[in-house]
């Protein structure tokens, strides 16, 4: 997935530093169901489940 060029990370990286006030984080899945992450904070809480499958929750620091 690009977006004017830029890879879907590359687009949540400037995001995250040119368009999100304070302190926040965005999780992006695409369309295709790939995956990229950012956050301008010291840490960001996590979490993803699956039915019946798979449940996770942690912190990126």
């Amino acid at each position: 997935m690009e977006y004017k060029g830029l890879k879907l990370q590359e687009v949540v990286d400037w995001v995250v530093k040119n368009r999100l006030d304070g302190q926040a984080g965005m999780i992006v899945v695409s369309s295709e169901g790939e995956v990229a992450y950012g956050f301008n904070s010291n840490a960001m809480f996590k979490g993803c489940a699956i039915e019946d499958v798979f449940m996770e929750v942690g912190i990126w620091e």
